[in-house]
């Protein structure tokens, strides 16, 4: 039991570092869209040496900043807080029924692990839904609102025709325009839009909008490099997943293979089965089986990201 808590808190830790290192090299895209905006560049470093802290508590902020984020994208963009407790449910049953059939481990680590996996599973559709919709639309919106900003008009007239698109963009820009003509103030409402949208291009316009607003600055060039940035992911995107496109696939065959010859165990050879699941070195060997899986996909995951 401490060995497979142990497991689960160094894992835990692992896929943080992971995403912390991911963000930093994300965060590059500010160099690359500022490039040739010394002004709007050294008002974003003003602003990043205001929050220097040391590594642990940038760790500690980054876990409960994540954790709310992640929680606030997966209630808006469910139906109600209801349907998250059924899903919940819905997994933990299927967790202990799961566990009677083939594990047999206690009813206590199923429930709690069941829990955690249904609600990291719908956050995953949820966040690749979110994605999805984002990088489609979010250069049409940045087109829209550059067009707008080039005839003289203020951003708030650019919020208002984007909320008209479709999608999460459309929903974020909706709320935008609307707590703005309320009277709000428009530096918090563009911060709290962020949890709607929570990617580093999104997070870069609004930070270039407000200090737009504050003392006006370069806005239409920076968005300019900035759709441009996007335009040019985008199909360096589509070239990376055609050219992966097969080793992806193998990919999840071979990481279905381990899983579901376990699992045929029980009814090709129940005496292995029994002495895989229920001795310590079975459960060994389970260890093994699940860390090598998990390294194995990490592994060729930052590869396949690193091919173009």
């Amino acid at each position: 039991m401490n060995f497979i808590f142990g497991f689960i808190l160094v894992l835990t830790s692992v896929i943080s570092l992971f995403s912390l290192k991911r963000k930093h090299e994300r965060l590059q895209i500010f160099n690359l869209v500022t490039q040739q905006n010394n002004s709007a560049l050294s008002l974003f470093e003003n602003k990043m040496d205001e929050h220097k802290v040391s590594l642990w508590q940038s760790i500690n902020r980054s876990i409960i900043i994540n954790f709310k984020t992640n929680y606030n994208l997966l209630i808006d963009n469910l139906p109600s807080k209801l349907h998250l407790v059924f899903m919940i449910f819905a997994g933990t049953i299927s967790g202990v029924i799961f566990n009677n059939l083939y594990l047999d481990v206690d009813n206590i680590l199923v429930i709690f692990g069941s829990a955690v996996f249904s609600i990291l599973l719908m956050l995953f559709i949820v966040k690749r839904k979110v994605k999805k919709q984002f990088y489609e639309t979010f250069p049409e919106a940045l087109s829209t609102i550059i067009g707008i900003i080039s005839s003289g008009s203020s951003i708030s007239v650019a919020f208002q025709q984007c909320a008209k698109m479709e999608g999460s963009v459309g929903k974020a820009m909706k709320e935008v325009n609307a707590r703005m003509e309320v009277g709000e103030n428009p530096h918090n409402v563009l911060l709290n839009s962020y949890r709607l949208l929570p990617f580093n291009e999104y997070y870069f316009f609004v930070l270039t909008v407000m200090v737009n607003l504050d003392g006006g600055g370069e806005l239409k060039d920076v968005l300019t490099n900035l759709s441009k940035v996007l335009t040019n992911n985008a199909a360096l995107a589509k070239i990376r997943d055609g050219k992966t496109a097969e080793l992806r696939m193998t990919l999840l065959i071979l990481s279905l293979i381990p899983p579901g010859f376990i699992l045929l165990l029980k009814y090709l050879a129940k005496e292995n089965y029994e002495l895989l699941v229920n001795t310590d070195g079975g459960h060994y060997i389970l260890y093994y089986v699940v860390c090598s899986e998990l390294l194995g996909i990490i592994l060729i995951k930052k590869m396949i990201n690193k091919a173009i």
